[in-house]
């Protein structure tokens, strides 16, 4: 993403006319059906792919197209459901955490379990971005989160910071995709 578009992207929405309404979608509240701007083809093309494809790493890293998307999805959850709206789900974060004893290089939320596959990370992915819909969509962008650990962020800097990384991860998502072999185009 070109930095002079995540510049006005962040403008709109320190004007509270803009809301984050998932990984890359932008739209105002009184069109909350709007269009995805970043994602949604990016997202049909996932779903064109075969799990293997998905799960292929095809650069240096260690990172798949499906790891980032299951990524996405966890943190869709964290920050609005968890830190925006003050809701806890049992043996899940923050009340449980990762052993510190675990591997520290490895991020369990890029972590691809036996069971993940496209349609079940899309289908989860979809189902935090409905939830982080509902509570901007019923919330006030400026109050305090419900989340006491960090008092002073409002809903309104989760938005701006879930843009932010949404914009970051789909740079990493087209990256991947580009390199698939043999790349699906």
């Amino acid at each position: 993403m070109h930095t002079q578009t995540l510049q006005r992207l962040r403008a709109e929405l320190e004007s509270a006319s803009t809301l984050h309404l998932a990984m890359g979608r932008i739209a105002t509240r009184a069109n909350p059906a709007a269009p995805t701007a970043w994602t949604g083809p990016l997202l049909e093309e996932l779903e064109d792919l075969t799990d293997d494809q998905a799960r292929s790493t095809p650069t240096v890293s260690a990172m798949s197209l499906l790891a980032i998307v299951k990524h996405s999805a966890i943190w869709e959850r964290r920050w609005f459901q968890v830190v925006g709206a003050g809701r806890r789900f049992p043996d899940e974060w923050p009340s449980v955490r990762p052993d510190p004893g675990d591997d520290a290089d490895v991020d369990p939320t890029f972590v691809l379990d036996a069971g993940d596959t496209v349609a079940s990370v899309l289908d989860r992915y979809r189902r935090e971005i409905a939830a982080a819909d509902e509570v901007l969509a019923t919330a006030d962008l400026d109050r305090p989160c419900g989340f006491g650990d960090i008092p002073d962020t409002t809903l309104r800097w989760i938005a701006l910071h879930m843009i932010e990384e949404t914009a970051q991860h789909r740079g990493h998502l087209d990256l991947l995709y580009e390199n698939l072999s043999p790349n699906p185009h």
